[in-house]
């Protein structure tokens, strides 16, 4: 694909794997936690349409 990492966007909905790991090698990313088992926090959204928003922001 020849991209940075900083020029990709990833949602997933396992913390440590599609968050974490993610944002450690500099890839905006989102969790998606539909069961709210985390606190509000920044790069966390509950479902596909708040992540939506997220981006056209």
């Amino acid at each position: 694909l020849n991209v940075k990492p900083a020029e990709l966007v990833h949602v997933g909905d396992h913390y440590e794997v599609d968050y974490l790991v993610p944002r450690k090698i500099g890839i905006e990313a989102y969790f998606l936690d539909r069961e709210n088992q985390r606190k509000k926090e920044a790069g966390t959204v509950n479902n596909l349409e708040e992540f939506t928003n997220h981006l056209i922001q």
